[in-house]
């Protein structure tokens, strides 16, 4: 007979709605900040699973958060069947349907070159790399670069909704759509931004002055700005909200929830801004013709200067993108040659940015591209070849009336050897299925 706690799972589940805590999943840790926490589980197969809080016996049970119940709002295998494999082993990114998948026969989670699980070649003819998430949570150089690749893919929703809050009627919302504009086009952080003081705002002509750091903007943007320092006192929080209770200064978990919601984190934001910035820096230096052994060094130091990061610098900014940079000065492209932002970090700051600028749209398409993993220019081109063959072959078995006479696969009684990787190629198609 089954119990009361499994019908309400199970009923639970066909809605759509919260679960309580699976048997079968163990709880490991936390992660978040001011307040705002996400508690993991693992299953049986090292999956890691999103609650809502943590088991009445541990140390992080918060006691305002109620039961712990699985969070609907992920992949799971009912829902979401494109983000598992057919082990029941969670993937980093959901895998098309028609993809013909292969998998690694020397997947090894511990090896850097063969951590990555699944591959498969994209429209653009490019591979295209799976991993188990579990792997990438638990590789911290992987977890950065993934976590760059999340803000990147938000990065348009994000501005969007800035844009939208800044637009709008209340001033409540104008003063938070500043805020994320400031954070993601004027690359500041979340807490300086908030313990800025109206002191702390100048104008030079139509140059703003914040915190140190000058930054141009569009008219709207500008009169915002200007609104903010009026006739207040010098030692006033420069971001209030105008309440009931008179003028309150906004709180960090208050700002800690905008992003929360929309998934993005202003840490990893602050990384994509200095990696993106690195790669259009790198790129103005070639045109320059700079020595390549100079080239990280003054690429750093510009990164530095233009966001204030200090010594920071060679931590925020992608290792992958460092490596590949280094590897391929010599050949880069002109294509990132002009800046927005000169040498003395002037930002442009604009009110109607709804979507990714050209340079970063290009490294947009890079940063997806690129493989997570260490590998060589010449295993990508042999991993082309090897995709480029098996999908010909695969479109070849679909379609047998479209090949020339004689030129079909032979039958395997006629003792031809497969192509190489001709059986995962096909195993690996049942899978994408």
């Amino acid at each position: 007979m089954t119990s009361s706690a499994s019908s309400h799972d199970d009923v639970a589940k066909g809605f759509g709605l919260p679960e309580t805590i699976d048997p079968n999943h163990t709880y490991v840790y936390r992660t978040g900040e001011y307040g705002l926490y996400q508690y993991w589980y693992q299953d049986r197969f090292e999956n890691y699973w999103l609650y809502t809080n943590a088991p009445v016996d541990s140390e992080d049970y918060d006691q305002h958060a109620g039961e712990a119940m699985i969070s609907p709002d992920q992949p799971m295998p009912h829902t979401s069947p494109e983000f598992f494999n057919q082990d029941g082993q969670k993937r980093n990114v959901a895998v098309p349907a028609e993809a013909n998948l292969q998998e690694n026969g020397n997947y090894n989670p511990s090896d850097l070159r063969n951590i990555w699980k699944e591959v498969y070649q994209a429209p653009d003819g490019h591979p295209r790399y799976v991993y188990l998430d579990k792997d990438i949570r638990e590789n911290p150089d992987m977890w950065v670069q993934n976590q760059l690749r999340v803000v990147d893919a938000m990065v348009p929703k994000y501005r969007q909704f800035a844009n939208n809050l800044f637009q709008g009627s209340h001033p409540k919302d104008k003063v938070f759509g500043a805020i994320l504009m400031l954070v993601d086009q004027g690359c500041y952080s979340v807490e300086e931004l908030l313990h800025a003081e109206v002191s702390d705002l100048e104008f030079v002509d139509q140059t703003v002055v914040l915190l140190g750091r000058k930054f141009i903007c569009d008219l709207p943007f500008y009169d915002f700005m200007t609104s903010l320092k009026g006739t207040r006192e010098p030692s006033e929080p420069l971001f209030v909200l105008n309440t009931v209770y008179g003028k309150n200064q906004i709180g960090l978990n208050h700002m800690a929830s905008f992003f929360a919601g929309m998934r993005v984190s202003p840490v990893f934001l602050m990384y994509w801004n200095a990696s993106q910035m690195y790669s259009r820096i790198v790129h103005r230096l070639a045109a320059e013709q700079v020595p390549a052994e100079e080239l990280k060094e003054r690429a750093m130091q510009e990164v530095s200067l233009a966001m204030n990061l200090g010594e920071e610098a060679d931590c925020m900014v992608d290792i992958r993108l460092q490596d590949v940079v280094e590897q391929n000065y010599n050949s880069l492209g002109k294509s990132f040659a002009r800046l927005t932002s000169d040498p003395l970090g002037v930002f442009v700051v604009l009110s109607d940015l709804t979507s990714r600028k050209p340079d970063e749209l290009q490294f947009s398409m890079w940063i997806h591209t690129e493989p997570m993993h260490q590998t060589t220019p010449e295993e990508e081109m042999q991993l082309e070849a090897e995709l480029g063959q098996a999908h010909e072959e695969a479109e070849a078995e679909k379609n047998p009336e479209a090949q020339p006479e004689g030129m079909g696969p032979k039958p395997s009684g006629e003792g031809a050897s497969p192509a190489p990787g001709e059986g995962e190629a096909a195993s690996a198609g049942q899978e994408g299925e």
